[in-house]
């Protein structure tokens, strides 16, 4: 160990050529394999750019998405 990797955390040796990223993709890759493991599809959806005069109304339609996947959480979980 170099004080430099222990300072970054000792898990990641790369962190010189992109160990942030490398961190990711092992994070990203164990979360496709849990919801593999447990037959869930994620969705990854991206709409272009956001423009300033947007982000009030992108905001709103979030909150609102995110009340209904609650409610559906919710339904669920209750109803097991």
């Amino acid at each position: 160990d170099t004080t430099l990797e222990r300072l970054y955390g000792g898990f990641y040796p790369d962190w010189l050529a992109g160990g942030e990223w490398s961190h990711l993709y092992s994070y990203i890759l164990s979360l496709l394999k849990t919801c593999q493991e447990l037959s869930l599809c994620l969705i990854f959806c991206f709409d272009g750019t956001l423009y300033r005069s947007g982000q009030s109304q992108w905001y709103y339609e979030q909150l609102q998405h995110r009340k209904k996947v609650n409610q559906i959480f919710k339904h669920l979980k209750q109803n097991k």
